[in-house]
């Protein structure tokens, strides 16, 4: 597998999408609400782009990502970068635990069933089983954001 280096200078196992305009303001603005005591999740992880880079200036991230290939990479990212301030679970995020199938096409991952997606059962965890507290959440699960939210309440009430 080949690596790849970024605008900014980070380095990557695999980063199989360019980056879009939106995303670099997302982060702008994720980047310019934290700082070293901030503690950062984010739900929907994929391969990293927010949590490699948020863990440069975060305390502590949290990233989150069911599909297996893309947790795969996740970590290995976040060891090439010598991130060691992170944690990685493998789960989906919803409003109970349960199992459920995670519907997989190229790089997006979603929860809402999709007719000829490759599938992969996975366990959904509440955030609030995951997480204690937080500064800075970022969701990103592909229509499922109100069951993540749903699974979330204690977090959210003690945002800091």
């Amino acid at each position: 597998m080949s690596i790849l280096v970024s605008w900014d200078n980070l380095k990557w196992y695999k980063h199989n999408r360019g980056v879009i305009l939106r995303e670099k303001n997302v982060l702008k603005t994720l980047q310019s609400l934290s700082n070293e005591d901030s503690i950062f999740v984010d739900v929907g992880a994929h391969i990293g782009f927010y949590a490699v880079r948020l863990a440069k200036t975060c305390k502590w991230v949290y990233a989150i990502e069911p599909n297996p290939e893309n947790a795969y990479i996740l970590k290995k990212n976040l060891e090439l970068n010598d991130v060691h301030n992170a944690t990685v679970y493998d789960y989906a995020c919803g409003s109970e635990p349960s199992k459920a199938k995670i519907y997989i096409c190229d790089t997006l991952t979603t929860l809402i069933p999709r007719k000829g997606r490759k599938t992969v059962e996975v366990e959904v965890k509440p955030l609030d089983d995951l997480v204690d507290y937080c500064s800075l959440v970022k969701i990103d699960v592909e229509g499922f954001e109100e069951q993540v939210l749903l699974g979330s309440k204690r977090m959210i009430q003690y945002v800091k």
